[in-house]
């Protein structure tokens, strides 16, 4: 069975363990016209609300009725007049492309009628495996539903087949919540990489914010240490950067989606910055490249969530609405395709790669359940390296991670002993709990480090000279113990004067 169906199939367990155990609905006035259908997450084009005609005898005109998102600096969207829904029917609208807003991870929508009345309502808190269905008469009315299923009948959610088959080496690793101040409490954190001192890069896709953390490898603890905005070249536009990947000399490349000064407008492209200075400012990128004809139509808030560095100027790069991995060259003015993979999941959210194995760490968010899979890159393309699907840490909740990095480093030398991390780090979108980052470390190895004594770093040299530095040790040990000898004939040579002078202090003396 191909493993992505199993994805977007049905979804029954779990859901009293997801952050969508929250989600309520109320209608308002008695119309026959309700929302029936939302996705948040985005299919290939967008994120979009369904509506449903309950009358199966009349149509229904909702000329001049509007509906928003849960942001009240958002306009409304009006619908034109002549807008009709058949009896029994259905009609969608999707949210970037008419009310020019996406539907986050925490959100809700709000149908008004033509007067400004609240027709219908409903909120959520974490993004549906599939999408966010109502079903009159069960309990709860509202549910994961088992497929997408817009402008017709909501599928339900059947029995479920187990997305992950396999766990990670650091499957129960500790997690901890990194509380950091205000500015890492809030909502759209997404992509995170470490560059080669393992210090953090963390993105924030709405606002265009970089953000630079110190990392204590011995006490695993993050500290804020710069904070930068971004724009396009020329100094216009705020990027929504999705995510992040810091190269060895220190320039910045960020995946973006769109222009946050134009969220209706789909934008993939891949921006360049040189290595920040000081710890905040502006940030103008250097050069930017279109990824929209290897990418293909996508929805404004569908596009590129994450990329990183195979080597040199290749990149991977990983699309939301597609799920794919596409893997760019990005030497000259103009981008090279070299690969578009199809990975297992119906959306790429976040990667991490590991130069010394050579393998690609691809990572699905709170949709897939956290589940990821590993593909191998040989210089040319990327392979399955293995055809399994990992469920995230024990410890890690279903949240929506759209950023994922990991770094390995040594620890100081503390008496006498060094120790070899492995540190995670995620971003959270929806700041669960208030908390929009979280980090797990485990121990490598622990060695001795530190001054050793001469004498063994003699013992630890090659050739001839060991052979010399033994003599000498053999040579000076016997030399001590002859000179220990000598000193006690003498001693005892007095000792026999001493008592030939006093014959009666022999009785005291034994030999």
């Amino acid at each position: 069975m191909n493993k992505r169906l199993l994805l977007a199939g049905p979804l029954a367990l779990a859901i009293a363990m997801s952050p969508l155990q929250t989600m309520t609905a109320t209608a308002q006035t008695e119309q026959s016209v309700v929302i029936n259908e939302v996705e948040s997450n985005g299919d290939p084009v967008g994120d979009w609300i369904e509506l449903h005609n309950t009358d199966i005898v009349n149509s229904f005109d909702i000329s001049g009725w509007s509906f928003v998102d849960n942001d009240p600096t958002h306009t409304p969207y009006y619908f034109p007049e002549g807008t009709i829904v058949e009896s029994g029917g259905y009609i969608s609208f999707y949210t970037e492309s008419t009310g020019g807003f996406g539907l986050g991870g925490n959100d809700s929508v709000t149908l008004f009628d033509g007067e400004g009345r609240i027709v219908d309502f409903v909120d959520w808190n974490g993004h549906a495996e599939t999408t966010l269905g109502r079903f009159p008469g069960e309990d709860p009315e509202w549910a994961v539903t088992g497929e997408g299923s817009r402008n017709g009948i909501n599928v339900p959610a059947g029995e479920r087949e187990e997305i992950a088959n396999a766990t990670l080496p650091y499957h129960d690793i500790a997690i901890t919540d990194l509380n950091l101040g205000g500015d890492f409490a809030i909502e759209d954190m997404s992509g995170a990489d470490f560059d080669a001192s393992g210090r953090a890069w963390v993105v924030n896709n709405d606002a265009g914010d970089i953000y630079l953390l110190d990392h204590d490898v011995d006490t695993d603890t993050y500290t804020p240490a710069g904070h930068w905005q971004v724009t396009y070249p020329g100094g216009t536009g705020t990027p929504d950067g999705e995510g992040i990947a810091v190269t060895s000399d220190g320039s910045i490349y960020l995946a973006t989606e769109r222009n946050n000064d134009d969220k209706s407008t789909s934008r993939p492209s891949v921006l360049r910055f040189d290595a920040p200075t000081g710890t905040s400012g502006q940030l103008t990128a250097t050069q930017e490249w279109d990824l929209s004809g290897f990418t293909g139509v996508i929805g404004a808030n569908s596009g590129l969530e994450t990329i990183t560095q195979l080597e040199g100027d290749i990149f991977a790069v990983g699309v939301e609405g597609t799920g794919e991995v596409i893997v760019v060259d990005l030497s000259e003015q103009e981008p090279a395709h070299i690969q578009t993979f199809q990975s297992e999941f119906q959306g790429v959210m976040a990667m991490d790669y590991n130069a010394s194995t050579r393998t690609l760490h691809v990572l699905c968010d709170e949709v897939c359940e956290g589940a990821s899979q590993f593909l191998t890159w040989d210089g040319t393309a990327l392979t399955e390296a293995d055809d399994r699907i990992y469920a995230r840490p024990a410890n890690l909740g279903n949240f929506a991670n759209e950023g994922y990095a990991s770094h390995t480093a040594q620890g100081a030398c503390i008496d006498g002993t060094q120790t070899t991390y492995t540190n995670h780090l995620w971003a959270d979108d929806s700041v669960y709990g208030g908390i929009s980052l979280r980090s797990a470390q485990e121990i490598v190895t622990t060695d001795s480090c530190g001054d050793v004594p001469a004498d063994d770093d003699r013992n630890q040299t090659s050739g001839s000279t060991t052979g010399f530095a033994a003599g000498s040790a053999v040579g000076a040990l016997s030399a001590g113990i002859l000179g220990v000898f000598g000193i006690m004939g003498a001693l005892g040579g007095i000792l026999q004067q001493v008592l030939a002078a006093f014959p009666a202090l022999k009785q005291f003396i034994r030999f």
